[in-house]
């Protein structure tokens, strides 16, 4: 199972990445969003070229990148382990928009819809949103500004059981799922350190390469089903996340 998951996201990368950032973006996504758990431990070096067609070389230098982000563990004689995670504080928030937040800090935030469509489930996608079989899926893109800056670029699954219908979407897809009283009950969230691909690099008027954060987030219903799984690419000089923990 862990092959096959690994070998479908690789099948599913993206052109526009040096090699050994997409493998390092994909395996980390896995990470994160619990497809390869604590203590997992990740095919060979071999095994991934043959599941990626890419040269050993690139392989490694992924494995060593992800290592050096505290993802995964190499072990001398034993392999590559996912790392046990490191967060051991919580904040539990109101589950809140991006553009609820931008705006109670007095700025102003526009969103451009680049990819708007209800879809088919791509197999990864069936394995983010944790789906039994095939379905259709609300699947977003766009390009968030604030006062007209470029900040983000967002790309969002979310279930059509929360959001079956796009034609009401403008600013907010939070502000839709709340009028549908769907909005997710539980989110949890986790950010990282990457640099940019060229795409996102012009899209967020960066240069290549360029260091920035990357949040994911899996929003849950009341059932514990997930709801929403958004991957988002923060520009660092635009973006500053505070969280608070105790009283």
């Amino acid at each position: 199972m862990q092959l096959a998951t690994i070998r479908d996201a690789l099948a599913a990368r993206r052109p526009d990445q040096a090699l050994h950032q997409e493998v390092r973006d994909i395996l980390a996504r896995l990470i994160e969003t619990g497809a390869l758990a604590p203590g997992d431990r990740l095919p060979s070096e071999r095994q991934l070229t043959d599941l990626s067609g890419m040269s050993r070389v690139t392989i490694r230098k992924a494995l060593t990148t992800l290592a050096e982000q505290g993802l995964v563990e190499q072990r001398q004689g034993a392999g590559t382990f996912v790392a046990a995670t490191k967060t051991n504080q919580r904040a539990i928030m109101p589950v809140v928009s991006l553009s609820d937040e931008l705006r109670d800090k007095g700025q102003v935030s526009r969103t451009i819809w680049l990819h708007r469509e209800i879809t088919r489930a791509s197999y990864r996608e069936m394995t983010v949103l944790e789906l039994a079989e095939p379905e259709r899926i609300a699947r977003l893109e766009r390009l968030r500004l604030v006062d007209e800056r470029p900040l983000s670029t967002e790309r969002s699954l979310f279930r059509t059981s929360a959001l079956p219908d796009l034609s009401t979407l403008d600013q907010s897809v939070y502000a839709v799922l709340a009028d549908r009283g769907t909005l997710p009950v539980r989110v949890v969230q986790s950010v990282t350190a990457v640099n940019m691909a060229p795409r996102e690099a012009a899209r967020l008027q960066a240069l290549p390469a360029a260091a920035a954060l990357r949040l994911t987030r899996t929003g849950y219903d009341t059932q514990g089903a997930i709801i929403e799984f958004t991957e988002a690419l923060f520009r660092p000089d635009a973006y500053k996340m505070v969280l608070e923990f105790g009283g």
